[in-house]
């Protein structure tokens, strides 16, 4: 069952505004130019001016102008994809989309074309979007092999401050998966980590999210919710987002978005039109051009995919791992097995089975056949046989043993593999018991002093 399971396979918020480049003191009018990063001392945000040490500062005492002045010609780039789909990716994309907006770049930029993505890993990427606010964050939605930003990651798209699509690009939609796919659980469902504190903080953040950048939150909650139908219509020259059972065709017209047991999906035209994407572009040229990046130097992060590389390989070394711990354990049931049926046949052979279960010598009662009919001789090679295997046992427990304390670190390493753990160690403690219990098991030809043995070790 445990190969089984293993295949499969923060900061303060800033001030609004902090996220510009030009820097005014609102008492002596001095500026300068440069770009804020995340740390802080008490109130104060440490700021890094074009020329000049960096320094911390009361955000509240200046008038901030976006103008890009100050910052380096760089922009980050993380891929979102049917490979984004394990916590160890997230904690790397957490811990690096920090570090990038410290240094201080044009911007950061999510180039999204996936399925789907689990709530939990949706969410966490969302809020440290949100946390890195003092840097412009850019959502790229491509038509790629999936056509777009499907299922949880049209969320993500929102959180970003701008949005840019291919024309044939999807923003929201149904995933195309179902649980017959192998990376069904890594990008849609696993109980163990989607519960139902997971879906509510999940339900709180979109929620949260359209009212902060004043979308429509019928229209974000049916990005993911899809019970909801949902329609737009024009009204007093804006469009107004309304569930579909509270209109009717005979007095406006109206366009539905959503129907039961499906997800808004947007192309690019329809997502620009109703103000929710920046524009449509063509290629990537024509999104550095419109984000005023062309000659920005392009750094695509690695990361991502190498800890999904490592996780990979590592839950191969677990497999094989497992596969030498199947079989000692497939051993150790063996042994236990031959030993029973030794102790079922011992137990009937009456007088024979109580003469030698003190070390009496065999010969003392002039036995010839036990009283099940074995000869005496071959009885007694039985119990040796029996105490043999109870050797055997023990050596193959003691085996056992080792090989969980050898697992059980390397489930620990990356966060996708800890489910094992628990597991491993409860198996672990089960096999210490078992062996405690066999080395006090009764021996046939052995005399309670000889077996003293076992209790200097």
């Amino acid at each position: 069952m445990l190969k089984q399971s293993l295949i499969f396979v923060v900061l303060s918020a800033f001030f609004a505004n902090c996220s510009a480049d030009t820097f005014v003191n609102n008492t002596n009018n001095q500026q300068f130019d440069g770009y804020a990063t995340s740390f802080k001392k008490v109130n104060l945000t440490q700021v890094k001016p074009k020329t000049g040490k960096s320094k911390f500062i009361d955000i509240d005492n200046y008038t901030i102008v976006r103008n890009n002045s100050g910052r380096k010609d760089n922009v980050y780039i993380f891929v979102i994809n049917d490979q984004t789909s394990l916590v160890a990716q997230i904690e790397e994309f957490e811990k690096y989309i920090e570090i990038y907006a410290n240094q201080g770049p044009l911007l950061i930029l999510l180039e999204i074309d996936t399925p789907d993505i689990r709530t939990d890993l949706a969410l966490r990427i969302c809020e440290v979007i949100e946390k890195v606010d003092y840097c412009t964050t850019a959502a790229f939605i491509k038509s790629g092999r999936y056509r777009g930003a499907l299922g949880n990651s049209a969320i993500i798209a929102l959180s970003c401050d701008k949005l840019f699509m291919n024309k044939n690009a999807k923003l929201g939609g149904q995933t195309k998966l179902s649980p017959k796919d192998e990376v069904y659980s890594e990008l849609v469902y696993d109980e163990a980590f989607v519960t139902e504190d997971v879906n509510t903080l999940w339900q709180e953040y979109y929620l949260g999210l359209a009212e902060k950048k004043e979308f429509d939150p019928l229209l974000v909650a049916a990005f993911v919710d899809e019970n909801l139908e949902v329609s737009v219509v024009a009204r007093d020259e804006k469009f107004v987002y309304v569930p579909t059972s509270k209109l009717d065709p005979e007095k406006e017209e109206f366009a539905i978005l959503s129907k039961k047991d499906d997800l808004v999906s947007l192309d690019g035209e329809l997502a620009k039109k109703l103000g929710i994407a920046q524009n449509i572009v063509e290629d990537e040229k024509e999104l550095y051009q419109l984000l005023s990046a062309s000659k920005a130097k392009k750094i695509r992060d690695r990361r991502l995919s190498r800890s999904r590389t490592a996780v990979i390989r590592t839950s191969r070394t677990i497999s094989r791992m497992l596969d030498r711990l199947e079989n000692t354990e497939a051993f150790t049931q063996r042994l236990l097995t031959y030993i029973n049926n030794i102790e079922e046949t011992i137990s009937n052979t009456s007088r024979a089975g109580i003469n030698l279960k003190y070390g009496i010598d065999r010969d003392s009662y002039g036995l010839n056949k036990s009283a099940i009919g074995i000869e005496t001789d071959e009885l007694v090679d039985i119990m040796e046989d029996h105490d043999a295997f109870i050797d055997d046992l023990l050596a193959n427990l003691v085996r056992q043993v080792n090989q969980y304390r050898d697992i059980t670190p390397i489930t620990e390493k990356y966060p996708d593999l800890r489910f094992l753990t628990e597991t491993l160690q409860s198996q672990r403690l089960q096999a210490q018991e078992l062996y405690k219990e066999n080395l006090l098991r009764f021996r046939y030809t052995e005399t309670p002093a000889e077996r003293l043995r076992y209790f200097r070790r």
